[in-house]
């Protein structure tokens, strides 16, 4: 069982969360699960990725990554500015 986040190195490991991804291949409905983490950008990105997975593909299927989009993105995500929820689980 692989996440669905890669991360430096090629390696697909959980980098936050404690492996809360794996709860992505538990039966929906069998247990109550809690997911709970200090980042609310990792737990917006799972919540999108549960309920809104259609969207969240869609929003990522032509996003490019240079160094001038991770900067922007970057001072985007530390600004109080709105972001969707999708958009911010794409950032």
């Amino acid at each position: 069982m692989n996440s669905f986040m890669s991360w430096i190195g090629g390696k697909n490991i959980e980098v936050f969360g404690g492996g809360g991804w794996v709860l992505f291949h538990k039966a929906p409905g069998n247990d109550f699960e809690v997911y709970n983490d200090r980042n609310p950008n990792l737990v917006n990105l799972y919540r999108c990725v549960r309920d809104h997975p259609d969207e969240l593909i869609a929003e990522l299927t032509y996003a490019l990554n240079s160094r001038t989009d991770f900067d922007y993105i970057r001072k985007v995500m530390k600004t109080p500015t709105e972001i969707p929820d999708v958009k911010r689980a794409a950032y």
